[in-house]
């Protein structure tokens, strides 16, 4: 199994979880990375690019797509100064427009760091 596929796999266990569940599971660390697929690389660019123009988006990552299924799944960081559940709502509307066809999944995570 490709480390592709596990993600993706991953990413199906996680959200059956949560729906059977409610369970929110965060332990699995491991992100694939389409590095032979140009139609890929630009669409992952031009999502990232979409994401990080916001200020409180503070980090990108955990980029998966799969252009046969039409699904794609990421990670942002975002701070303290959104709600994630406003920061959801932005990005999705904005990527619902100029991925019309797509399954789209986004996973907030919230800036933790700690700085002096």
């Amino acid at each position: 199994m490709t480390v592709r596929e596990v993600d993706k796999l991953t990413r199906k266990l996680e959200g059956r979880v949560y729906r059977e569940t409610g369970v929110i599971m965060a332990g699995v660390g491991l992100y694939s990375y389409d590095t032979g697929n140009d139609e890929a690389a630009r669409i992952r660019n031009d999502v990232r690019e979409r994401v990080l123009k916001y200020d409180w988006a503070l980090q990108f990552h955990g980029f998966s797509l799969d252009i046969e299924d039409k699904e794609m799944a990421f990670d942002v960081v975002m701070s303290f100064d959104i709600r994630p559940d406003e920061g959801l709502r932005i990005l999705y509307g904005e990527m619902r427009r100029v991925y019309p066809d797509y399954r789209i999944a986004i996973s907030p995570d919230v800036d933790v760091s700690v700085t002096d």
